[in-house]
């Protein structure tokens, strides 16, 4: 199974609200060398957190192939629906008229990155 990985932006943490109910994290998320069907899993602690509550993607990426294949992520929440486990990537293939499907199992989509918001404590 995949796990992606992540960097944050300089100054990229910021209070939610001053209630101290937790951070807000400006990231780029990247895809894993071997995507895992229903997602690849996040670990909060890659991004400085012991939970992530929510994961916002902004725009999409073309995997830095400069193709027509456009790439959209998915947050997966866990059971009680409170955390994030997985990011799910979606795919057009090789036509960007096409349907977005999720990646097949085993592609390597490291060179597919997102902006992304997480938020948690």
């Amino acid at each position: 199974m995949g796990a992606v990985t992540a960097t944050i932006d300089a100054d990229g943490y910021s209070p939610v609200d001053a209630s101290s109910a937790g951070y807000m994290v400006r990231c780029k998320i990247t895809g894993s060398s071997s995507y895992a069907t229903g997602g690849d899993t996040i670990a909060a602690s890659i991004l400085g957190l012991g939970r992530i509550t929510k994961l916002s993607f902004s725009g999409s990426s073309d995997g830095g192939t400069g193709t027509t294949t456009a790439y959209i992520a998915a947050p997966v929440y866990d059971s009680s629906k409170t955390n994030v486990t997985n990011v799910q990537i979606f795919w057009t293939g090789a036509s960007n008229s096409a349907v977005f499907a999720e990646i097949t199992s085993g592609t390597d989509v490291s060179a597919v990155v997102f902006d992304a918001i997480a938020y948690g404590t």
